[in-house]
């Protein structure tokens, strides 16, 4: 159960709220980040290589820490939610945006 809550709050922080409709929307920047995890770890490259990457770049997380192999890993095993997938277990069965292939 806490690492389903860990994932869903980890995600919460990929996407952003609009205030006024309260409808879930893709954070542009941090999406650019989510989209090249995935194109790193779909060519091959490990999870300890893509955080260092990331950390040699000055990209920090949108909390503002840098990246750790495990937390690149949480992002990778997300893929179904980064691909629209349905978040069960919440009050209204909410489908987050698509923002991967």
């Amino acid at each position: 159960i806490l690492a389903k809550v860990v994932n869903l709050v980890l995600i919460q922080l990929i996407y952003d709220e609009d205030i006024k409709s309260k409808e879930i929307i893709i954070n542009e920047k941090t999406s650019k980040i989510v989209k090249w995890n995935f194109q790193m770890k779909d060519v091959g490259i490990n999870t300890n290589k893509i955080s260092a990457t990331l950390n040699e770049n000055g990209v920090t997380s949108r909390i503002g820490k840098k990246w750790s192999s495990n937390g690149v890993n949480t992002v990778i095993k997300n893929r179904e939610t980064y691909k629209g997938g349905l978040i069960y277990g919440n009050d209204n069965n909410v489908r987050w945006p698509k923002m991967i292939d």
